[in-house]
C-alpha cells in the first residue's frame, strides 16, 4: 500500500490523456500503444541474465570505485541575472542542464537543480560541487526545452518552481501532460513530434528531430516521445542531442537540415549492457562529424552516477580519442562557466576532469 501511494505522488507525472493522447495516437512513431525508435532498440542487451536480474543489479549493486569523485568538482557561480542581454552565450550546469542566451532570448534546457536525479530521496545524488545553482539564481526564461521525461532531464521540483518564470515550454509528444498535471497553463505548452517545427518568432525556430532512446517515469514505458532539437536563432544553428544512442538517424538529420554550428551531445552514463541507450565517447565524436558540427560540447556527465564507469572517464576518453583520431574542436567547460558563442575559436579545452 505504501509503495502504491508513493507511486501516486506528483513527481511521477501523468500519462497523456484527452487531446494530448489523440495527438500521440496520430503519430506515425506510435505503434501498438507505445512510441518506437526508427531502428530496433533493445533496452538491455546482456542476454546471459534475465531482465529482472539485470534491472535489480543495476538498481542495487554497489557502485565501483571511482564512480563518485572524492573531492568537490570545480565550478563557478556566474550571476545569470546580470549577464549582458546582447551577448550570445551558453552556461552548463552539469549533466544535460544548460542555459542558452541568444539574440536576447533566454533558453533553459533539461534543468535539474534538485539534489537527486530520481523520484526516490537519497538516490542518484549530485556530486559535491555540482549543485551550486538553484531556480532562484535564474532570470526569467523565454523558452523551457525538455528532450524527454526521464528524471535526470525532467525534474519535478525544478519545473514546479519554474512555473511562473517561463514563457513557453517545448516538449516531445505526450510530455505536456506532466506539465499540465503540475499546474502549467496549456497555453504555455507546445508539443512536437519528430521533424515538426515551431516558429516562436521570425528569428527563432525549433525543430524536433529523431533520437534513439526511450521514455517513462513509471511503467508502462514509452508512452511519451523522446527527441533531439535543432535550435535556429539569428543565423546560429545549435544541435541539442538530449539522450540518444548511435544510429542511422544522425546522418539523415544532416542530410535534411544541413550542418550545425555547435553539437551538444551526450557523453556519459553508457554501459555495454544497455549500449542502445547512450553514446560511448568515440560515438559522440563520430556523431559530431556526421552532423558536420564546427564545435562539440559533450554533456550528460560529471554530476550523477547513472552507470558503473568512473565519473571522469567519459571526458577523459573523448579527449584522448579526439586528439589521436578526429581533431574536432571540443569545448569542456566547468559548471557555471560562460561560453561566448561569438568567440568559440578562442575557447580552449580545459582538462579540469584529469
Amino acid at each position: 500500500i505504501l509503495i502504491y501511494l508513493f507511486m501516486k505522488t506528483p513527481a511521477f507525472g501523468a500519462l497523456p490523456s484527452g487531446k494530448s493522447l489523440e495527438k500521440v495516437k496520430n503519430s506515425k512513431n506510435y505503434i501498438d500503444g507505445e512510441f518506437r525508435n526508427k531502428e530496433k532498440t533493445e533496452l538491455l542487451t546482456d542476454t546471459k541474465k534475465t531482465p529482472i536480474k539485470r534491472l535489480l543489479e543495476f538498481a542495487f549493486e554497489k557502485d565501483p570505485e571511482g564512480t563518485v569523485p572524492k573531492i568537490a568538482l570545480p565550478s563557478v557561480k556566474t550571476d545569470l541575472k546580470t549577464l549582458d542581454p546582447n551577448e550570445d552565450l551558453i552556461v552548463w550546469f552539469g549533466h544535460s542542464s544548460l542555459f542558452i542566451q541568444i539574440a536576447g532570448k533566454k533558453i533553459l534546457v533539461d534543468p535539474v537543480f534538485s539534489k537527486y536525479a530520481s523520484p526516490v530521496p537519497f538516490s542518484n545524488k549530485a556530486f559535491e560541487g555540482t549543485n551550486i545553482y538553484t531556480v532562484d539564481d535564474l532570470p526569467e526564461i523565454d523558452i523551457l526545452l525538455i528532450t524527454h521525461d526521464h528524471y535526470d532531464h525532467l525534474d519535478y521540483d525544478t519545473v514546479k518552481k519554474l512555473k511562473d518564470m517561463v514563457g513557453k515550454v517545448i516538449v516531445p509528444l505526450g510530455v505536456g501532460e506532466h506539465f499540465e498535471y503540475w499546474g502549467y497553463s496549456p497555453e504555455k505548452i507546445i508539443e512536437l513530434s519528430w521533424d515538426e517545427e515551431n516558429h516562436l518568432e521570425e528569428n527563432v525556430k525549433i525543430i524536433s528531430v529523431p533520437s534513439r532512446h526511450a521514455s517513462g517515469r513509471l511503467f508502462p514505458l514509452n508512452k511519451t516521445l523522446w527527441t533531439s532539437y535543432i535550435l535556429y536563432v539569428d543565423g546560429k544553428k545549435i544541435f541539442l542531442g538530449g539522450d540518444s544512442s548511435y544510429g542511422k538517424h544522425f546522418k539523415k538529420i544532416r542530410e535534411k537540415y544541413g550542418e550545425v554550428d555547435i553539437a551538444i551531445l551526450e557523453n556519459g552514463q553508457y554501459n555495454k549492457n544497455w549500449k542502445y541507450s547512450h553514446l560511448f565517447p568515440e560515438e559522440t565524436l563520430k556523431v559530431s562529424m556526421e552532423l558536420g558540427a564546427k564545435y562539440l560540447i559533450p554533456v550528460h556527465n560529471s554530476k550523477f552516477t547513472l552507470a558503473p564507469h568512473a565519473w571522469y572517464e567519459p571526458l577523459r576518453e573523448l579527449v584522448k580519442i579526439n586528439d589521436k583520431k578526429y581533431k574536432i574542436p571540443v569545448i569542456t567547460p566547468i559548471i557555471g562557466e560562460v561560453i561566448d558563442l561569438d568567440n568559440l575559436n578562442k575557447v580552449k579545452t580545459k582538462h579540469w576532469f584529469e
